[in-house]
């Protein structure tokens, strides 16, 4: 017997010898086809064969689907991860012109904007006239990158306390 059972297929999922392989190839008893996730027994054509031995049920597969932050539905096709969150590409919009974001973005206020409205609503630097997208000075009320807030006499950049006037008795 057990020179017979050497020869026959392994259960994966108990490691048990299996007399004959059902029409599709697998070798599972029939009380050891269950979904690796939720133990339930898995019948029909219909389960997930994934990289593990064991077959995961339709219900339990798609509970591992990611979740789209925005519309919360499941993400089928591609997933696009933005700071830990997952979206659908349709879903991940810019906050200003509510088209989606297929390039470069930036988060401002805690809102997501494309490249293009990321320039429209920079604050133009008053030295360079150039868009502003990091920490700057304003002197005046006027924006400037700091390495274009300048001195008018001998054009080093300022940084410090700047209009301080010394008071003299």
């Amino acid at each position: 017997d057990s020179c017979h059972t050497a020869k026959l297929p392994v259960c994966p999922a108990c490691s048990g010898p299996v007399d004959k392989a059902d029409p599709s190839g697998r070798c599972f008893h029939r009380e050891c086809w269950v979904c690796a996730d939720c133990k339930e027994p898995i019948t029909g054509r219909h389960y997930v064969q994934g990289s593990g031995a064991l077959p995961t049920c339709m219900k339990c597969d798609e509970k591992r689907k990611p979740k789209c932050t925005l519309c919360t539905q499941t993400i089928k096709g591609e997933c696009l991860p933005v700071d830990g969150r997952k979206y659908h590409r349709d879903c991940f919009t810019c906050y200003d012109c509510n088209e989606p974001i297929t390039g470069k973005f930036c988060r401002r206020d805690g809102n997501y904007l494309c490249e293009p409205c990321e320039i429209a609503n920079a604050p133009m630097c008053s030295g360079c006239a150039q868009p502003i997208f990091e920490e700057h000075t304003t002197f005046g009320g006027l924006p400037f990158h700091k390495a274009c807030f300048c001195c008018a006499t001998c054009t080093k950049p300022i940084s410090g306390c700047h209009g301080r006037h010394l008071h003299v008795e």
